[in-house]
């Protein structure tokens, strides 16, 4: 790890990827900054953000317990197409990375995940990739309007890209909240509880 992390570092320089959120609504986009600045010339095959939404759901206990793992859905988005990046000179980029429109929200429920991750990879020919992989909250969007109107700044701290921490910072006590309601069934919306825990009990 270190030894690849050195050797990543030695062509890329440091790489920063700041998200001012972790939480998205279902059709969204998500947002990303990606900053860096090359130590030495160096040739990408392009930079791609894959959405990967796993689905396990535990029964039985003891000798007789099992996980089943499902994969509800993979998608790679191009961010970059292949370039040559000079050394010295300052990559920094925004991007987003669209959520599609799904039922498959966030879920930890005892046993029963559904979870979402972005994973950001810079693609170098003959070298290690750079990798980041992010957990996402997916949700309704409308339990996010619904946060929203109660006094979240979720949305005004996706639009101001300069303010980094105090977004990061919103975002979290967001996050927090979110799992929070999801974990003790606190989501108000008609039948969105019964839709989350149905979805799990169909998809075996």
């Amino acid at each position: 790890f270190w030894a690849r992390k050195k050797m990543l570092a030695s062509r890329l320089g440091k790489v920063e990827l700041q998200t001012p959120h972790l939480v998205v609504g279902v059709g969204e986009d998500w947002p990303l900054e990606l900053q860096f600045t090359p130590k030495k010339n160096c040739q990408i095959n392009g930079i791609e953000g894959k959405i990967r939404c796993r689905e396990s759901a535990t029964s039985g206990s003891g000798t007789n317990k099992t996980t089943h793992h499902h994969l509800v859905l993979e998608k790679i988005h191009v961010l970059e197409l292949a370039d040559e990046l000079t050394s010295g000179e300052l990559f920094d980029r925004r991007y987003s990375v669209p959520f599609p429109e799904t039922g498959a929200y966030s879920l930890y429920e005892g046993s029963n995940r559904i979870e979402w991750t972005v994973e950001v990879r810079i693609d170098i020919p003959a070298f290690p990739d750079w990798k980041s992989k992010q957990t996402v909250q997916v949700l309704p969007a409308e339990f996010l309007d619904e946060i929203a109107a109660q006094g979240d700044h979720r949305d005004s701290a996706q639009q101001s890209a300069p303010a980094v921490e105090s977004a990061a910072t919103a975002a979290a006590a967001a996050t927090a909240a979110v799992v929070a309601a999801v974990l003790a069934g606190a989501i108000a919306l008609a039948g969105i509880g019964e839709d989350l825990l149905g979805q799990t009990v169909r998809l075996f």
